[in-house]
């Protein structure tokens, strides 16, 4: 494909590895509100979830599922106190300084907490013109389409419009979210399943970020 006008990012797993950082912050929340390890949870199929959903399934698996809503609160806590950042994702600040370079806006579109999405642009040295965490999204958070309806309107995209964009994605939530909106999706494999990605409405499906030369020419 030629030069997308904009890009719509996922943000965990695709501008940041965050697993290790989020896994941190869980067992920080978890213990500080029950006194206990945090239940294993990272087998779970959570990718993609929203927070408040991964809290549910976490509080299940410790047998205090009424408690999810005091998890997720104690988490946005611990966030907010703690100056620890994920790592960025193989090839993200290229790209994305690419694009500054060319001028092509860029948004961050997550189902993570907007504390979170916020603090970590700014220890990492993202600066897109727009960023919506799950708090931004009125209770329509991916797999709804609103998300990335939302933010290309922010950057002055019109619905119908919109194939001239490019979401990036690596969750099956999220390309459903990107594809639901009529925007071309680029799936990240990572380690995940590229016929999965593919099979949700991807349009092209590469490892990481730092092979993006491999489907937008120009670069």
């Amino acid at each position: 494909m030629k030069l997308p006008e904009a890009v719509l990012f996922d943000f965990d797993g695709v501008l940041v590895d965050s697993a290790a950082y989020h896994f941190h912050m869980w067992s920080a929340a978890f213990e500080q509100l029950f006194g206990r390890p945090v239940p294993e949870y990272r087998h779970k199929p959570i990718r993609g979830l929203a927070s408040h959903e991964i809290a549910s399934v976490i509080t299940g698996l410790a047998g205090v599922p009424d408690r999810a809503d005091e998890l997720y609160r104690s988490r946005l806590v611990t966030i907010a106190n703690s100056s620890d950042a994920p790592d960025p994702a193989p090839g993200a600040l290229n790209f994305t300084g690419l694009l500054d370079d060319y001028a092509i806006p860029y948004a961050v579109v997550s189902n993570a907490p907007s504390v979170y999405v916020r603090s970590a642009c700014k220890a990492l040295g993202y600066a897109p013109a727009v960023r919506l965490g799950v708090d931004d999204c009125e209770g329509r958070h991916k797999p709804d389409p609103w998300p990335y309806l939302h933010a290309a309107g922010r950057l002055g995209f019109e619905t119908g419009g919109l194939t001239s964009l490019l979401v990036v994605e690596d969750s099956e939530t999220g390309v459903r979210a990107g594809a639901a909106a009529g925007i071309p999706v680029l799936g990240l494999i990572r380690d995940g399943d590229a016929d999965l990605l593919f099979d949700a409405g991807a349009r092209y499906v590469i490892p990481d970020l730092t092979e993006i030369g491999t489907v937008i020419s120009g670069l």
